[in-house]
Parts: C-alpha cells; sequence; structure tokens
C-alpha cells in the first residue's frame, strides 16, 4: 500500500514537473527567453544519463522518473530553442558534452552506472555556470517559476527516494541545488534592479 501511494506520489510529482516548463516555454513563444540550444542538447545528454544508469543501478525510480520528466521538458525547450533561440557552441559546452561521453565510456568499461552519474552531475554543475551568469546580467530573459517548480519537485523526488544511495539521490539533490540557484539569482536580481 506504501509503495503505491509513494508511486502515485512520484507520478504526481513528474506531472507538476512537466507542467513547471509551460511558463518558459510561453516566453520563449513571446520571445521573452531566448534558450541556447547547446546548453539545452548538454542538458538532454545529462537527463539521458541519469534516466539510463539510474535504471541500470535499479532501486533509483525517483531517479528514472525525474530525469525522464527533465528529458521531455529539455527536448522540447531544444525543440523550440532550434526556432527560437541561440546557437552558441563554445568550448565549454564541447568540454561539458565530453565529460559526459567520458562517464558514458568508464560506465561501460566498469559496469558502474554510478560513474556514469557521477559524471552527469559533473556536467550539471559545471554546465549550469553560463545560466547563472546570464540569469545575473538578464534576470529578466529567464523565468524564474519554472526553476522554482522544478527545486520543488526535485525536493519531493529527494523525499521519495526508494533508498539513501547516490543512484537514487544524487541527481534529485544536483537538480534541486541547481535549480534553486537559478530561481534565487533570478528573483533577487530583478528586485535589485527594479
Amino acid at each position: 500500500m506504501l509503495k503505491t501511494m509513494r508511486n502515485a506520489f512520484l507520478v504526481t510529482v513528474a506531472i507538476i514537473d512537466l507542467l513547471a516548463n509551460i511558463p518558459y516555454i510561453r516566453d520563449i513563444l513571446q520571445g521573452k527567453s531566448k534558450p541556447n540550444i547547446a546548453s539545452w542538447s548538454t542538458w538532454c545528454l545529462i537527463n539521458t544519463i541519469a534516466v539510463l544508469a539510474a535504471l541500470a543501478a535499479g532501486n533509483a525510480i525517483n531517479t528514472v522518473i525525474l530525469g525522464a520528466t527533465y528529458l521531455v521538458g529539455s527536448l522540447t525547450i531544444l525543440i523550440l530553442g532550434l526556432f527560437k533561440g541561440t546557437r552558441k557552441y563554445t568550448w565549454f559546452d564541447a568540454l561539458c558534452q565530453s565529460l559526459a561521453v567520458v562517464g558514458i565510456i568508464l560506465w561501460r568499461t566498469s559496469h558502474d552506472p554510478n560513474i556514469a552519474l557521477g559524471f552527469a552531475i559533473l556536467v550539471d554543475v559545471l554546465a549550469v555556470f553560463p545560466t547563472y551568469i546570464h540569469s545575473w546580467i538578464y534576470p529578466y530573459e529567464e523565468t524564474w517559476s519554472t526553476f522554482a517548480i522544478a527545486t520543488l519537485g526535485a525536493f519531493f523526488f529527494i523525499l521519495l527516494a526508494p533508498a539513501h544511495s547516490f543512484a537514487a539521490l544524487g541527481i534529485p539533490i544536483d537538480f534541486f541545488v541547481i535549480n534553486g540557484i537559478v530561481a534565487v539569482i533570478v528573483v533577487s536580481r530583478r528586485k535589485a534592479v527594479a
């Protein structure tokens, strides 16, 4: 019974996380936000790794569902970015994507999916820095509510972890911290420049 309730709550939180993308998508369509397709392709890669590695690790259904919802959102934003975003691919983007691929290779050679998850988290921590900087300089070009809702969703995915393992908690904690920082930067900078 408890497992069924947890799974139902996981699905509910996943739906909320998917809906969190709506304000950002609206802002993209209205020209208020311009996603960088290089960044969003990196996040698609990270989310794909998170889903596959969590599946391989087992007992991390929360990370599988969280990664899948983020992957759907990232893919949607990436596709919109192809038409309404910027196409700025830098050496930093190449570095982040290369590190993610290194994590996959090490996972496949060591047979330890936690290595890929660790590299995905490392890449995510690095890849978000341009977003931090952009949010600081241009706070009105980021949609704070999307990041705030994603932070809340990640918090619930942490609470619903079926185990206290790296596979079950690493990605949700990463997403909680990273999205929370973006939301705080945007809100605080909007107040400062208002």
